[in-house]
């Protein structure tokens, strides 16, 4: 296929490189260009066969993402078993746990965004890295248990409390007081 052939074309402009070797030789204005023009054309392949065969490739982008991030973690507690000495990686249950006693402990300070939420959420994993996907699965869980809301474009979060406020702006009247 037209791909493989170009997929070869961009792979012999590396052929026989070290990794030290492939960087210096894009940082050149011509090689740039060159594996611009590569990369172009198997892109350009790539799209047309995804055309073809109906694959939408941003959903099999993310199912393979989430699908990367359940096998890995899923062998990182594989590893975990096989060594009673190394606790298995936390679950997002147990992660969700963790960070609804953090933000207990922070009334005036919580998340507001999402990203920062989901940073949050790494944070609270115990000192394992924590895959973006799980740390999306927590804050999915955390949504779906009404501990947090996500507002319509899915970027603020705001914080059920008394009386039907949103922590928003109960800290923006907190915020006042202090004034």
């Amino acid at each position: 296929m037209a791909l493989m052939v170009e997929a070869a074309e961009l792979l012999e402009l590396f052929q026989w490189q070290t990794l030290g070797e492939s960087r210096s030789f894009t940082r050149q204005a011509q090689n740039q260009e060159r594996v611009g023009e590569e990369l172009a054309d198997v892109l350009l392949y790539l799209l047309q066969l995804a055309d073809h065969t109906g694959v939408d490739l941003a959903q099999a982008t993310e199912r393979k993402f989430a699908k990367n991030a359940e096998k890995y973690l899923a062998k990182k507690v594989a590893a975990a078993a096989a060594d009673p000495e190394k606790p298995a990686p936390p679950t997002a249950a147990q992660i969700m746990q963790r960070v609804l006693a953090s933000l207990k402990k922070m009334p005036a300070n919580k998340p507001t965004r999402r990203a920062g939420m989901l940073k949050h959420i790494a944070a609270q994993a115990g000192g394992v890295a924590l895959p973006p996907a799980l740390a999306q699965q927590v804050l999915d869980l955390l949504v779906q248990k009404k501990q947090v809301m996500l507002s319509a474009d899915g970027l603020r979060l705001s914080y059920p409390v008394s009386a039907g406020k949103s922590l928003q702006s109960t800290n923006k009247k907190a915020a006042s007081a202090h004034q």
